[in-house]
């Protein structure tokens, strides 16, 4: 099918946040309520994320992809022209259902392990990790739920610890000592931050896991978005660029092709 947006827009470019129309410069679901504004025979009209025939699983993951990190403004262009048309005539409850299962179960798997593993906590992503892709999500909320408990024990152990350990720092004598201390000490300070954010996305995921499994479509897919977006914050959480933005394209990826 002709794209009519493309044809009133040849020039279109795929920008962060809700875009322009005037400007010729949209997001991907603004592209979606565009082309269906055309489709219809109605005038593009002010830009708006908002388009009933899009699936809201893969509405929500589109958006927080299209505002994560991008290698350059092409490369978020290229993607949204190649995306947006494949969203148009998503919506429906039960395909619904079955994307956000689908997504809650990677996000237990895949992200919340990921979470772990960055933060140190091995036997804890090793398990969730383990998990098979068609895990019941009773099992997959459990599992999740026991790796935020032993995230959080780890965060509070190490805060017991944290009073004496500063009170070192500032005890030290010369100056390379107190250098070296105090750098132990920051380190140790942004491993129980990891720690701590480890944890807050296994909870997410447990919230992902009983929302899916309850059909409550849109607030699952708040939650597996959430969690997916320390991906695309990597410099906060010191994970690289290259694997910014994994996890949304992940979920987007399996939301899409799950019907």
């Amino acid at each position: 099918m002709t794209l009519k947006l493309l044809e009133v827009m040849p020039d279109l470019r795929a920008g962060n946040g809700l875009g322009s129309v005037d400007g010729h410069e949209l997001c991907v679901m603004a592209m979606c309520a565009a082309e269906a504004r055309l489709r219809r025979g109605e005038p593009i009209g002010e830009a708006t994320d908002r388009c009933r025939c899009v699936s809201p699983v893969l509405r929500m993951l589109a958006i927080a992809r299209n505002d994560a990190t991008w290698e350059s403004a092409k490369a978020r262009t290229t993607w949204a022209l190649a995306l947006y048309p494949r969203l148009l005539g998503t919506r429906d409850k039960a395909h619904d259902v079955r994307r956000v299962k689908a997504v809650a179960r990677y996000t237990v798997r895949v992200i919340a392990a990921e979470a772990l593993r960055s933060a140190g906590l091995l036997e804890e992503a090793n398990r969730l990790a383990s998990l098979p892709e068609d895990v019941p999500l009773d099992v997959a909320e459990a599992a999740a739920r026991t790796a935020a408990e032993s995230a959080w024990a780890a965060e509070s152990a190490w805060a017991a610890k944290n009073a004496q350990a500063e009170k070192n720092a500032r005890a030290a004598k010369n100056a390379r000592a107190t250098r070296a201390v105090w750098t132990a000490w920051v380190a140790q300070v942004r491993w129980a931050i990891g720690v701590a954010r480890a944890a807050q996305i296994a909870e997410i995921a447990v919230d992902a896991v009983d929302d899916a499994r309850n059909a409550r479509v849109v607030p699952a897919a708040e939650a597996v978005t959430e969690a997916a977006a320390p991906f695309a914050r990597a410099k906060q959480f010191a994970w690289d660029t290259a694997r910014a933005t994994v996890g949304l394209d992940a979920l987007l990826r399996i939301a899409m092709k799950t019907a």
